[in-house]
């Protein structure tokens, strides 16, 4: 009699098996075998030289393929049930306390009679948490966005993010359906599929029946010309930009972008020619009309600002709260004077009047201005308990929808930006137009873990198709690093490799706690590393972006040796290293957080390689097997090019430019901490 285990693995679908279990499954008695229960956390499949990343939680429901049922269900005792089904059978498998019972073995159909292999690691580590004051999932950055609140699916030609937004304090239920599994090709000699397969449709249940749009078969594509030059961000009085665009521009600095925070003044004289922000106001502020015409001139795109929440001193308050445009909560208007020391009310988009009425109003004066890309920030945090969650997702469709008016009104092609991490969701289920969502900054996160934070959320977002950015020198607090060598290098060494780099607010050079990147002491530097990543390496990111657009394959991706047992070489050693190019070739090796007081991690090179590293120059050979590179946690991270890559001219030059300008001194090797 064959044995349920057994007639999974002959599927002609995803087949599951748990190698080191198979004897006592099969041996067990059918009760038994029903009775047993696996971790509620199945995580990092690995295939080949790719990376499907499936980071799944006991609270979300039932996946469909091909006639085969995964289903994870909660436990009252916080412990979860996986379930490989069959037409036929139902097999539970048990995890053991026992390091043994750690892995899966995963064994996909690639052709009708052949198969690749790879693992799957199991984590005990729950991953979506409920927070009742809230009403929903909680989800305070990116990355755990990315890695422990969310489901994460992968399909041909998309990668997107689907999390548990749609709650309601009585819970929820998540099914997603597919009809097939699904190839991702992400070069010539690597196949992944997808074991959960292409979700056609997903149906959200909830008390108040909220249910999200139908999942379109596309992928977030990049937004054309983001590589054109590094973006900054400035507020102030027209003069003052002025003078710090001429400082980044006179030190050689490749500036693409200038987001200007503060457009937009309000009805009194004062405060429409202060540095302040006034939110949903549409007046333009004294001189900014000939500065954002004399950036357009000189080539620089110049990026607005958008959010939902409208102050009293803003010259569209009167009429938004005249017509009722803002969230009211028991018949009483919303206001959210808490978080701000005005009097600040929230636009409601799901009025589709006060929706196109903001829609309109921003957008016709971005058009008056020439402007088509803009930032959309804060609206993720709602307080209202009603709105919190679902208001984060319809705010990016807002920014979809007038991203598309104002490219309309301006023959444009624009994108837009956002640091609220529902944007990966919401981009690739409704619109698809050129997004990114935000990495990180690392001046926020330099204190903690020395920047390796910042670098994953953008890395990894960029490895499942999310066009990611991040930023350097952020908020008001660079001052104090801008003289720390190692945190410039980490900015450095991160911005060379994400498809959009931003700097963050800083306020006059003059003031010292404000150090910003046009200061007198970090401008060089600044200005050396732009001109190399937009200039020097800019054909071989031209390419990986052409790659992405015309295929949906991510730019970054997993890098898994195939290391035939070598010794030392694990896919936990490798867990954080990336490949670029159809040829690796360049790889990225970033220090793990699993041990943060280690002094060193090790990187792992493929055999029969040539690998010289871009920022030191270092060469090594490696022989018939792949071999270990012990790096410095603190010397930053590890980039390597392969130097028979067709770039490696290109590469040689990048290295070459960085070691004449003298701003780059810091030997990996000596960073000991």
């Amino acid at each position: 009699m064959i044995s349920a285990h057994e007639k999974i693995c002959s599927s002609d679908t995803i087949q599951i098996a748990m190698e080191s279990i198979r004897k006592n499954i099969e041996s067990a008695s059918p009760a038994d075998r029903h009775s047993t229960v696996l971790s509620n956390c199945l995580r990092h499949i690995q295939l080949g030289t790719g990376d499907i990343t499936i980071r799944q939680g006991a609270k979300i429901g039932v996946f469909h393929i091909d006639g085969m049922t995964q289903t994870l269900v909660p436990e009252a005792d916080g412990t979860g049930i996986f379930e490989a089904v069959t037409d036929e059978n139902t097999v539970r498998l048990i995890r053991k306390d026992s390091s043994d019972y750690n892995t899966l073995r995963i064994t996909v159909p690639r052709e009708p009679d052949e198969h690749i292999e790879g693992y799957a690691r199991l984590e005990d580590e729950p991953v979506c948490y409920y927070n009742r004051e809230h009403g929903g999932v909680y989800q305070p950055s990116l990355e755990t966005f990315l890695s422990k609140r969310m489901g994460l699916y992968a399909g041909r030609n998309i990668a997107y993010a689907m999390h548990p937004q749609f709650t309601s304090s009585k819970g929820y239920r998540l099914e997603v359906y597919s009809e097939k599994p699904v190839v991702i090709s992400y070069n010539d000699d690597a196949t992944v599929i997808d074991c959960f397969g292409l979700p056609e449709e997903i149906r959200a249940s909830r008390v108040d029946s909220f249910s999200p749009p139908r999942l379109q078969n596309e992928f977030v594509r990049i937004p054309e010309g983001t590589d054109n030059g590094v973006a900054v961000v400035m507020r102030g009085d027209a003069d003052e930009i002025r003078e710090n665009i001429g400082r980044l521009l006179e030190a050689g600095c490749a500036l693409g972008y200038v987001q200007l925070e503060n457009i937009f003044g309000s009805v009194s004289h004062r405060l429409a020619v202060s540095d302040r922000v006034v939110w949903g106001s549409t007046k333009i502020k004294h001189g900014y009309k000939e500065l954002i015409r004399d950036l357009q001139a000189q080539g620089i795109e110049v990026i607005g600002y958008i959010n939902p929440y409208m102050e009293e001193e803003a010259n569209l308050f009167a009429e938004f709260d005249r017509e009722g445009y803002f969230v009211s909560h028991e018949g009483r208007r919303f206001d959210t004077s808490l978080i701000n020391e005005n009097r600040v009310c929230i636009v409601d988009l799901f009025n589709p009047a006060a929706r196109r009425a903001l829609m309109e109003r921003y957008g016709d004066a971005f058009a008056q201005l020439g402007i088509s890309s803009f930032k959309l920030d804060f609206g993720e945090g709602h307080p209202d308990k009603s709105l919190h969650q679902r208001y984060a997702a319809e705010l990016v469709r807002f920014g979809h929808d007038i991203q598309k008016y104002i490219s309309e009104q301006t023959a444009g092609r624009g994108f837009f930006y956002s640091r609220t991490a529902t944007g990966a969701n919401v981009s690739a289920t409704y619109g698809q137009d050129p997004f990114l969502i935000w990495g990180g900054d690392y001046t926020a996160n330099f204190r903690n873990d020395s920047w390796t934070a910042g670098i994953l959320r953008s890395v990894d977002a960029q490895s499942i198709g999310l066009p990611g950015y991040f930023e350097i020198g952020g908020f008001y607090n660079f001052g104090w690093l801008y003289n720390n060598p190692v945190f410039m290098r980490a900015c450095i060494e991160a911005g060379m490799f994400n498809l959009f780099v931003r700097s963050h607010v800083g306020a006059d050079h003059r003031w010292p706690l404000n150090t910003h990147v046009y200061s007198e002491n970090v401008i060089d530097l600044f200005a050396v590393w732009s001109r190399v990543r937009f200039g020097t390496l800019k054909p071989f990111f031209d390419e990986q972006t052409r790659h992405w657009n015309k295929t949906g394959q991510p730019i970054w991706k997993k890098f898994y040796p195939r290391h035939h047992g070598t010794p030392g070489i694990t896919a936990k050693s490798t867990r954080n290293q990336f490949y670029i190019g159809a040829e690796n070739d360049i790889l990225l090796a970033i220090p793990s957080r699993d041990r943060p007081f280690s002094k060193r991690y090790k990187v792992c090179l493929p055999p029969d390689g040539s690998y010289t590293d871009l920022i030191t120059g270092e060469h090594i050979e490696t022989g018939t097997d792949p071999i270990l590179v012990q790096q410095y946690v603190r010397g930053g991270a590890a980039i390597y090019y392969d130097t028979r890559s067709r770039f490696a001219d290109l590469f040689a030059a990048a290295h070459s430019e960085l070691e004449t300008s003298g701003v780059y001194k810091i030997s990996k090797s000596s960073q000991e901490p």
